[in-house]
């Protein structure tokens, strides 16, 4: 373990490297639970978070290897979360991105909601469609 007195950042399994975070760790962490804060008395509310289709099509998942290991492994491209989340994105003191892939939970709440939207509206075509269909059919019949 390495605390850098400096700027108090704490470094696991780190070899001779220095802690890069306030808690850098060289491997996989294991928890029964990771929280943060969010109660609203804490936030100064903006506006809602909103997506576009176009949004959505620049987050794409990938399987990929990492170089430094060749494991493999599946994610986001940091540049691309960082165009539409950019909250989601923080940089290393040496400037690599790094994804706080917890944040994106709020990227797929948003495509549901819209997915959802985007389902009621066609749902409710086809039921028009469907009542047009069906008063044309009882006039025909009522011709005949």
């Amino acid at each position: 373990m390495v605390f850098n007195y400096a700027n108090s950042n704490v470094g696991i399994n780190l070899g001779s490297n220095q802690p890069q975070t306030t808690l850098h760790v060289g491997g996989t962490i294991l928890a029964e639970n990771f929280a943060s804060y969010s109660d609203s008395s804490l936030k100064d509310f903006k506006s809602p978070f909103e997506l576009s289709i176009e949004d959505l099509e620049i987050l794409k998942p990938w399987n990929f290897a990492w170089k430094s290991n060749e494991q493999m492994d599946v994610g986001f491209a940091a540049e691309d979360v960082e165009k539409i989340l950019p909250s989601a994105v923080y940089r290393s003191p040496d400037g690599l991105r790094m994804v706080d892939y917890s944040r994106l939970s709020v990227v797929s709440m948003a495509a549901l909601r819209d997915t959802n939207k985007r389902l009621t509206s066609i749902e409710s075509t086809i039921n028009s469609i469907n009542n047009k269909l069906q008063l044309n059919l009882i006039n025909e019949q009522n011709i005949l």
